[in-house]
């Protein structure tokens, strides 16, 4: 087999890896949001905990709000 030759089953296992990891990280985000929202954390300790800034953190909570209460 060529180097340049398509490899579709590591390619497979890589989206596979990739889409694991996304959905842990939804997963976690998920839970603090449940736990700003529980009054567990405050909106700061909840965007320290993600790495965001207390903006990103606020928009994204937002957006968790509203589609929480759809």
């Amino acid at each position: 087999m060529s180097i340049y030759e398509y490899d579709e089953e590591k390619h497979i296992q890589q989206e596979r890896k990739q889409a694991r990891e996304e959905g842990i990280e939804q997963g976690i985000e998920q839970e603090i949001f449940r736990s700003v929202f529980e009054n567990d954390y405050s909106t700061e300790r909840g965007a320290e905990k993600l790495n965001f800034s207390k903006e990103l953190f606020e928009e994204k909570y937002q957006k968790w709000l509203e589609e929480k209460n759809k």
